[in-house]
């Protein structure tokens, strides 16, 4: 079925309107008619399967059929802030993390920064941030979530530390903050630094449940823990932006024993945490679609355990 976001306000009770792109894509691309369903979400968590009423390419009438539950969503807060990089790297960031799960993007300028804007004309400023909404969108759409990562606006080289100090004794207090350094390079990495002393499973033998140690990631009882984690420019950290994170309460962290491109550690990091985070709360354990969990884990098992 296919998906489109929808604005809240187009959402009424009895109808839903759709227009300007996506109704062009609905009405040329996928050739829908009246009488085709579709699903519409409203990037707050609403999701909605919607009956085609009227279909032309400048405007869509749907009726709403059914709602549906909020599905497509990390169980707590999944943020990145990425120092701007150079060309295309942060519009593919921002599509590749959105489909990760990340729930918030704070871009900043580094230091070491490549690019090092000027000041920007207000509709330089207005472009950026309208490509990057429309890039979380379409990654939204495409991956499954009911709702859009919030998108913050770029932090000055001399104001982006205490900007975050404040969103961490604010809006993001409790959350566990990292920020991945090249320094770190070989060093115990990311998960080695959240699951100590656990080997390396044995790809031969069936898949293990959830290890306890994931599990309890976060207190008995309590909520998957939320995570933050800073990643820098190409040209890496200064020795004193290192110090202004510690001071922050942020822990370096490795990524492995190569060394990576700035945005290959972006996505590198939040993939490992957005998989700690859901196997910390249960997350994904069970679904209405395909074979009960248990068989699907014996088939994926037979499956690998053939190729090795």
């Amino acid at each position: 079925m296919q998906r489109y976001y929808v604005p809240p306000e187009a959402i009424g009770p009895a109808r839903i309107v759709i227009s300007g792109d996506d109704a062009r894509h609905i009405a040329r691309v996928m050739r829908l008619g009246p009488g085709e369903t579709i699903e519409v979400f409203d990037g707050t968590g609403r999701r909605v399967r919607a009956r085609l009423e009227r279909v032309t390419p400048e405007a869509v009438w749907a009726t709403p059929v059914e709602t549906l539950p909020e599905a497509g969503e990390p169980p707590a807060p999944l943020v990145l802030v990425q120092a701007l990089l150079k060309g295309d790297k942060m519009d593919w960031i921002v599509a590749k993390a959105t489909e990760l799960g990340i729930t918030a993007f704070y871009p900043f300028v580094a230091a070491r920064s490549v690019v090092r804007p000027a000041e920007e004309r207000p509709e330089a400023v207005r472009r950026r941030e309208a490509r990057w909404r429309k890039i979380a969108k379409e990654a939204a759409e495409q991956s499954g979530r009911s709702r859009l990562p919030a998108l913050h606006p770029l932090l000055p080289a001399d104001g982006w530390v205490e900007a975050l100090k404040a969103e961490l004794s604010g809006r993001l207090a409790g959350v566990r903050a990292y920020f991945a350094d090249e320094a770190l390079t070989g060093a115990p990495n990311l998960l080695a630094r959240l699951l100590p002393n656990r080997p390396a499973p044995d790809l031969r033998q069936p898949f293990e449940a959830v290890p306890s140690d994931v599990a309890n990631l976060n207190a008995p009882g309590s909520a998957a823990p939320g995570f933050l984690v800073v990643v820098g420019p190409e040209g890496g950290w200064t020795d004193a932006e290192r110090a202004a994170l510690c001071a922050l309460g942020a822990e370096p962290i490795g990524l492995g024993r190569r060394i990576l491109r700035a945005e290959t550690a972006a996505i590198a990091a939040v993939t490992l945490l957005c998989l700690l985070q859901e196997a910390a709360s249960g997350a994904g354990a069970a679904t209405s679609e395909g074979p009960p969990p248990d068989d699907r884990k014996k088939q994926a098992c037979h499956r690998f355990r053939g190729l090795l």
